[in-house]
């Protein structure tokens, strides 16, 4: 037992020693000019900016702690990026083999200056890394002297992870297009120098949290980005005036900066106001009042169009939005593919749900100044008693059945105002086993015309086609049941208004009962047996007015009233003159 008890005292004393000899080695070996031998040059290297450390402190358990490290910006003067306490945790078993492995470095507290100038460049976008040619430590690129080759390190160096933690982002833009803000980051970065720069390899995440306020819209920002030297992929999660949606994606080839890369962005949302949302949007991409008009440039955009959209960008995505809702309709399911290609909007396989029915479309648009588009919409099942809540006011009638709709459209502009005034569209409709009950104007025309059958319209299968042009939809439309067959040709506005004239093609037997109640009812236009009624319809479509055509009326009374005078032996002397005693009483009448 003393003798086990002996070898226990031997070995940890020997396991002091050690301890106390590999410290002594380890402040041998990283020395204050070692580390900073080891740091500086290769971080210069890697991002063609001069770098500084204030002091160094090694330690055998805690490893090394830089001390006011900071990287400048390209002018030399100012900082780009900051931090008063840098940790580095290495292993020390691959000294031996020539090879640094740092198994953690900590930035605590660091900072970060994203500034733009007003030629539309960052200050990162001189960073070595980001460019084909390696730049000194002041920024500048280095000259072109054929293939050169890169400086050899005497070891290699590995970092396995990168740590930012509770890092601050201070964005500052002089053209103002990018609000002054303040970020708070974390990332996690594997990085590994090599011996050359040409070895360079990294993977990573970042998380950032943004909070501003820009033009009196409240925008938060959360989101995260993992990226390595290949691709980089994203998930942002954007809240603008309490309207939320989801961005993900990627960039391939992102380091490339001779061109822009392609775009992959996915939107996602549970509940979106398109109105409200385009509003914040229109409120925060105007210019400010009394602000001095300064040049536009963005990088590397080549050249532009009317939205200052770079021709050279190209994305595509997916997006699906939950529910939403644009000009009092409700959608859901919403989903849609799109492109964006050399200035041109494309939307395809347009899917959703509204009114109780399922739309689909597609369209193209050309992003100008003011933007013009075409496409194709289709709407399948739509209820009419969803279609009349969504856009007519509170009204005594009630829409029953469906009805289905294709067109195709074309127009300039993207605010609804714009979009009446210029959209012009060709298209038919269909209604299934519609019916109109509780109208003021169906009860006015029945008491009209004293039949009480017409008190409630029925529309079943009706069918129609309809061209709109400068806030005016031409409407034609046809529809018959068991008690008439209609024909109306005439005009209803965006707006609502009405000008609709109908033909009421009465059956026998409400024609009997027509001409048995009304006296004017023999002046009516027949067709055999059944009895013509043309009503006039205007007003409004949550207040329409229902009229029977006077002058129709009168003509048919002149043209009635003259043939009886004549009779059915006339002459053609007599035929003449009756033709021109009609045209005079029509006058009466109007044409």
């Amino acid at each position: 037992m003393a003798k086990f008890f002996k070898f226990i005292v031997v070995l940890g004393a020997l396991l002091v020693v050690a301890l106390i000899a590999a410290s002594f080695v380890l402040r041998a070996y990283f020395t204050d000019g070692r580390v900073r031998a080891m740091l500086i040059p290769p971080t210069q290297k890697a991002l063609g900016r001069t770098v500084e450390i204030g002091h160094v402190k090694v330690s055998l358990l805690s490893g090394i702690q830089v001390y006011d490290f900071v990287v400048k910006d390209e002018n030399g003067q100012d900082n780009f990026i900051s931090s008063s306490h840098i940790v580095l945790s290495y292993e020390l078993l691959p000294l031996l083999q020539k090879k640094v492995v740092f198994k953690d470095i900590r930035l605590v507290d660091p900072s970060i200056r994203v500034i733009r100038d007003w030629r539309g460049v960052f200050n990162f976008s001189s960073l070595a890394l980001l460019n084909k040619k390696a730049a000194g430590p002041s920024g500048q690129p280095g000259k072109d002297k054929g293939t050169a080759v890169p400086t050899e390190l005497p070891f290699t160096v590995v970092i396995k992870n990168f740590s930012l933690e509770n890092g601050t982002v201070h964005v500052q833009d002089a053209l103002e297009e990018i609000p002054t803000t303040d970020v708070i980051a974390n990332a996690d970065i594997g990085l590994e120098l090599g011996r050359t720069l040409a070895d360079l390899s990294y993977q990573g995440n970042f998380r950032f949290v943004v909070d501003t306020i820009y033009k009196g819209r409240q925008v938060h920002n959360e989101g995260k980005i993992d990226f390595d030297q290949d691709k980089l992929g994203f998930t942002v999660d954007l809240t603008l005036d309490k309207q939320s949606l989801q961005f993900s994606g990627s960039v391939a080839q992102f380091m490339d900066t001779s061109k822009l890369p392609p775009f992959v962005v996915n939107v996602s949302g549970q509940e979106v106001d398109i109105d409200h949302l385009l509003a914040s949007l229109a409120v925060l991409s105007e210019k400010d009042v009394g602000t001095a008009e300064k040049p536009k440039v963005v990088a590397g955009s080549g050249k532009k169009n009317g939205l200052s959209v770079p021709v050279d960008l190209s994305v595509e995505g997916v997006v699906q939005i939950v529910k939403a809702r644009y000009q009092k309709m409700e959608m859901s399911d919403l989903q849609l593919n799109y492109t964006l290609n050399k200035g041109v909007f494309t939307v395809s396989d347009l899917k959703g749900k509204t009114m109780g029915g399922e739309m689909r479309g597609e369209a193209v648009v050309e992003l100008r100044e003011i933007p013009s588009y075409e496409g194709k919409m289709g709407m399948h099942g739509l209820q009419l008693a969803e279609l009349q809540k969504t856009f007519i006011a509170q009204s005594p009638a009630q829409a029953l059945g469906a009805m289905s709709a294709a067109m195709t459209f074309n127009g300039r502009g993207i605010s609804p105002e714009q979009i009446k005034e210029q959209i012009s569209a060709l298209g038919e409709f269909s209604m299934q086993s519609a019916r109109i009950t509780g109208a003021d104007f169906s009860r006015s025309l029945a008491s009209l015309l004293g039949l009480p059958e017409l008190n409630d319209i029925d529309l079943q299968d009706m069918v129609g086609t309809f061209a709109i042009k400068k806030g005016v939809a031409q409407l034609r439309a046809s529809t018959s049941n068991s008690s008439f067959a209609a024909q109306m040709n005439g005009s209803v506005g965006l707006d609502g208004s009405l000008n609709l004239p109908v033909s009421l093609n009465l059956s026998p037997r409400l024609s009997s009962r027509l001409e048995s109640r009304l006296k004017a009812a023999r002046y009516m236009e027949k067709q055999g047996d059944r009895i013509i009624v043309h009503l006039a319809v205007d007003g409004m479509m949550n207040s329409p007015k229902v009229n029977v055509n006077t002058s129709q009326v009168g003509r048919q009374a002149t043209s009635n009233l003259v043939n009886e005078v004549l009779g059915e032996d006339a002459t053609p002397e007599e035929k003449a003159a009756g033709e021109a005693v009609k045209g005079l009483l029509n006058n009466l009448f109007g044409k």
